[in-house]
């Protein structure tokens, strides 16, 4: 289970850079990171970032160390792996560009959607004439009501 390799992974880095729990900062309690390294208690990806900076490592360290205990294999064989694939996936060599409206897209789309059908039911207009004036079905007027 990656839970348990995570956990292993997080107990020997810790061992290697000789960090105590009570020596970590604010962000990263003991008592949550104790779990996590028992295996008790999953982890966000926010907060793998936060553990692994205060450890003195790359998040990505921690991940190739989990996952190849998960998978059986060396670590640096795994990496070769990645990093061929992160290759081809990138398309070269150039950072990835995070957009960061695209993911509230749909969101803020339907906020928009919303507003209109208030505003036109402001105006006296029945839910059939929203929908056609809006071009969405009745049950998407409905919703927004």
């Amino acid at each position: 289970m990656l839970r348990h390799s995570l956990a292993a992974a997080l107990r020997h880095v810790r061992r290697q850079q000789q960090v105590l729990l009570t020596d970590l900062e604010e962000g990263v309690t003991a008592s949550h990171l104790s779990r996590v390294e028992r295996a008790e208690r999953g982890v966000t990806i926010e907060k793998l970032d936060e553990i692994a900076r205060q450890l003195g490592v790359h998040p990505l360290s921690l991940l190739a160390l989990a996952y190849s205990a998960e998978e059986a294999t060396r670590p640096s064989d795994l990496l070769k792996q990645v990093s061929k694939e992160v290759t081809v996936l990138a398309g070269g060599s150039e950072p990835l560009i995070v957009d960061q409206e695209e993911g509230h897209s749909r969101v803020a789309a339907a906020a928009k959607r919303r507003e209109d059908v208030q505003r036109l039911k402001d105006e006296g207009l029945t839910k059939a004439e929203v929908a056609r004036a809006l071009a969405v079905s009745k049950q998407t007027v409905a919703r927004h009501w």
